[in-house]
C-alpha cells in the first residue's frame, strides 16, 4: 500500500496565481498520487491544453520534485544520517504539518538513534511575518513530539 500525503496548499496556490486551473491541477495531483510519472503526466496535461504553469507543475521540477514515500523507508537510512533539513510548507494550529507526517518521521529518527539537528526550512507562503511564526510553530511541534517519545 502506498501512503499518500497531501501537497502543500501554498504551492498549489502559487500555481493557481501563475494561471493554473483547478481541473488540470486536480488531474496532476491524482496522477502524482497514483505514480503515473512525470513524462506521462506532462503528456496528458498537454492533451488537456495545459498552459506553461500547469506543464511546469506536472513535471520533475513541479509536483514530481516532492517525495511520497512511506516514513518507514527512512529506517534503513538513519544510521547514515548526520543532518536533516526539516522542510515544511504549512504548520497547522494543532501543531502538525499539513503535508508532511513529522510525528512519524521524528519517531523513526529517534528510534534509529539519530542525535543530530532538525533544521527548519520553511518553503510555504511568504506573507509578511508568517515565516517567523511558521518556524516557531514547527520548533514547538518538534519539542512536543520529542517530549512524547
Amino acid at each position: 500500500m502506498q501512503l499518500v500525503f497531501p501537497i502543500g496548499r501554498a504551492r498549489i496556490n502559487e500555481v493557481i496565481k501563475e494561471g493554473g486551473r483547478q481541473k488540470i491541477l486536480d488531474y496532476i495531483t491524482t496522477a502524482y498520487q497514483n505514480s503515473f510519472g512525470a513524462e506521462k503526466t506532462v503528456a496528458e496535461v498537454k492533451k488537456m491544453g495545459g498552459n506553461e504553469a500547469e506543464l511546469r507543475w506536472a513535471s520533475m521540477t513541479g509536483i514530481y520534485h516532492f517525495s511520497n514515500n512511506d516514513p518507514k523507508d527512512l529506517v534503513r537510512l538513519v544510521p547514515y544520517t548526520y543532518h536533516v533539513h526539516a522542510k515544511f510548507y504549512e504548520m497547522m494550529d494543532d501543531l502538525t504539518e499539513y503535508s508532511i507526517p513529522y510525528e512519524a518521521l521524528i519517531k523513526i529518527l529517534a528510534q534509529g538513534g539519530y542525535t543530530g539537528y532538525l533544521s527548519s526550512e520553511y518553503e510555504g507562503a511568504r506573507e509578511e511575518f508568517q515565516t517567523s511564526a511558521q518556524i516557531r510553530m514547527q520548533q514547538v511541534m518538534f519539542r512536543k513530539v520529542l517530549g512524547a517519545l
